[in-house]
């Protein structure tokens, strides 16, 4: 998938944090656009259990390389490690 433009990132991530749906949290996964890991990670909780959810982890995998993963939990700011840890449970199932 091509990456979007930042303006385009940023009306779906409005527009997924408004009202999250499965094939918008896909699409978010596969754009390879790391700002949207903390949207799929919140959605993700939201939806703990059933097929929505497989959907909402799928994004995740697909969002969450282990480059990606690498640097968040590195990074200095604790929202951005918790973002990573759970996404790195969504990644890994081993993980949780």
């Amino acid at each position: 998938m091509p990456r979007w433009t930042a303006a385009t990132l940023a009306a779906k991530l409005t527009d997924f944090a408004r009202a999250p749906t499965p094939e918008a949290a896909l699409a978010l996964g596969r754009s390879g656009a790391e700002e949207a890991l903390p949207a799929l990670v919140a959605a993700s909780r939201a939806y703990p259990e059933g097929p929505v959810a497989a959907k909402y982890r799928a994004a995740i995998r697909a969002a969450a390389t282990p480059e990606l993963l690498a640097r968040w939990i590195a990074d200095p700011d604790v929202a951005r490690r918790r973002v990573a840890a759970h996404a790195l449970s969504e990644r890994y199932e081993e993980h949780v």
